[in-house]
């Protein structure tokens, strides 16, 4: 899976705030230098049956590692991006982005081609 941001040295809308991202099984995190508000985040799938059906998306507490759950949708069987939305209610600066995706039924594994977040620093 490749992870992209808006600027090529890996920092946020140009703003300085680096963040690093590691995946793990069906599940992407982010942890960003500086605390930021989130909007979206954008996830470019293949299509044909090979992405993700779903996702649920969580901000989680850097001290105490409580999740908060801050967004949750399905995904379409198409190639190219799709807005996986944060919820509107969800105003608080966020460190760390937790991002788990759905398995289709038929599915054993899924591809994400590319995934971009969309914030501001905090």
């Amino acid at each position: 899976m490749n992870t992209t941001f808006d600027d090529k040295d890996g920092t946020i809308s140009g703003k300085g705030c680096n963040v690093t991202c590691k995946a793990d099984g069906t599940s992407v995190e982010f942890e960003f230098e500086r605390h930021v508000y989130l909007s979206n985040v954008i996830v470019k799938t293949p299509g044909n049956g090979e992405g993700p059906v779903g996702y649920e998306c969580f901000s989680v507490d850097e001290d105490t590692l409580e999740m908060i759950t801050i967004g949750k949708g399905n995904l379409e069987d198409r190639e190219g991006e799709q807005v996986m939305r944060i919820f509107p209610d969800f105003h608080s600066p966020c460190k760390k982005l937790l991002c788990n995706f759905k398995i289709g039924e038929n599915q054993t594994s899924f591809k994400i081609l590319d995934m971009k977040v969309d914030c501001v620093v905090a």
